[in-house]
């Protein structure tokens, strides 16, 4: 098991998994190569908030590269995805 913690100062998240970058990317972190670990909230990134018109944030930056890394993965696995999952990354209006 790997444990990985987001080194944004006062931060004590982390996760805890067996897979590397993708699989952080899969779930929200931004991780680059040689580069720090941050969490979904401390992400360096933001897209337009779906929540909030208007205004942008972190957490809808994590919410799209997860759904997108997702689908990475599920390509490379050939596996199949879902017509809700498809519609989803399709209809993405933050894109």
């Amino acid at each position: 098991m790997n444990k990985w913690e987001c080194v944004f100062p006062g931060c004590d998240r982390s996760v805890v998994g067996v897979g590397g970058g993708i699989g952080l990317r899969a779930i929200g972190w931004w991780c680059r190569p040689g580069e720090a670990i941050l969490c979904p909230p401390h992400r360096p990134d933001v897209r337009p908030c779906r929540d909030r018109p208007g205004q942008t944030c972190q957490l809808c930056a994590a919410e799209h590269e997860a759904r997108w890394n997702q689908l990475l993965l599920a390509a490379a696995h050939r596996q199949q995805l879902s017509a809700e999952v498809i519609i989803q990354l399709l209809t993405d209006e933050s894109r």
